[in-house]
């Protein structure tokens, strides 16, 4: 009877994080010097609305965040404006729970660097490592099996990123065992090694209700196929949607469901 009630828990908790209809409400902040936005583009590919989208405008993104409305997920493509000081706190508020909504984030940035000790990441699951700096490189999938690379297209890599007149390229981080757990699941080198991942996704985290995020720190405006760079994207959104917490529950999260039935 307790292992009955314990899936049906997890069930209900899966149902929680893997919704059936497209979600409402999406705040985006973009900003692209080479090509048109990647991520506007993929929610257009996805059906999902575009209405909420703040173009360099860092003020007004900052002020929607806490505006009132419950996002459902809110995402960052930012690689050419130093905006994160304006929008970094609000953000990190809103996957702590404290502006109501999903929780749920999709952040790009080239800044880790800048604000390597800011909470944001850590919230998120990572640990900043390294900067990349001026230079032309490639993103390794090291998980082909992993839903975020399957769901909605198959995406083996690597991903090649051009340096296309930007001066800082992306950031390196590690997976961090924080209020959500850091999964790298691709990184700066063909192998997964320490200190080298470029995206790690932030398990959802049952305790406190905070939703799945994902953390890419290459910067998709430079990479040489842009097909690619906006599919990548409609994976990372897609798949914090849809995330399964039956396949990705925090172990630690587990174990309180657990006692509740012992």
């Amino acid at each position: 009877m307790k292992a009955l009630s314990l899936m049906v828990v997890v069930v209900l908790l899966s149902a929680c994080f893997a919704f059936a209809d497209d979600p409402e409400n999406v705040l985006v902040y973009t900003d692209c010097y080479v090509y048109s936005s990647a991520v506007v583009s993929a929610l257009s590919s996805l059906g999902w609305p575009t209405s909420d989208v703040y173009y360099a405008d860092y003020t007004g993104f900052n002020s929607a965040i806490a505006g009132g409305t419950e996002w459902d997920i809110i995402a960052t493509e930012a690689y050419y404006w130093y905006s994160f000081s304006y929008w970094g706190g609000n953000l990190d508020n809103y996957v702590n729970g404290d502006y109501g909504g999903t929780g749920m984030a999709v952040v790009s940035t080239f800044e880790m660097d800048d604000y390597s000790s800011h909470s944001l990441w850590e919230d998120m699951g990572a640990d900043w490592a390294g900067d990349i700096y001026y230079s032309t490189y490639s993103v390794y999938v090291w998980d082909d099996t992993h839903d975020i690379f399957n769901e909605p297209n198959v995406l083996a890599g690597p991903f090649n990123c051009n340096e296309q007149n930007y001066v800082d390229c992306g950031d390196k981080h590690d997976g961090l065992d924080s209020k959500r757990i850091g999964v790298e699941v691709a990184g700066y080198t063909s192998d997964e090694q320490s200190g080298q991942g470029m995206i790690c996704i932030g398990e959802y985290n049952s305790e406190d209700e905070l939703g799945p995020t994902v953390l890419a720190t290459l910067c998709t405006d430079m990479m040489s196929d842009q097909t690619t760079a906006v599919q990548l994207w409609e994976n990372m959104l897609y798949y914090v949607w849809n995330y399964d917490v039956t396949q990705n529950v925090q172990p630690a999260s587990l174990g309180v469901i657990k006692a509740m039935y012992q």
